[in-house]
């Protein structure tokens, strides 16, 4: 007999798994996802509960990523004008300031 644990998942919940250890003790198992999306067996279980419901979720996420691109691409179009302005208005300082000294 194997010290491995059996993973039994009951068909359509993918909430409810346990593990069964060989000496007879119940393991809990934990998942977890990370992303826009979640995991493909809630996909399709949110696609049982109504049909097209992935479809929407997926369509969101991509709408959100396109959303976020578009601010970071203007936050960094920003940030570069303004170190531009920064060294032209310093650059006038510093000659105004040369000019403007007695000699």
């Amino acid at each position: 007999m194997s010290n491995n644990p059996v993973l039994h998942h009951e068909q359509g919940d993918s909430s409810s798994r346990q593990a069964t250890d060989p000496k007879g003790g119940v393991l809990a198992v934990q998942e977890s996802y990370s992303g826009p999306l979640p995991s493909p067996n809630y996909l399709a279980d949110f696609e049982k509960v109504k049909p097209g419901l992935a479809d929407t979720i997926v369509s969101m996420a991509i709408k959100e990523q396109d959303h976020r691109h578009k601010i970071e691409t203007k936050q960094t179009n920003f940030s570069g004008t303004g170190v531009w302005l920064g060294l032209y208005f310093g650059g006038i300082g510093l000659f105004s300031s040369i000019w403007t000294v007695p000699g």
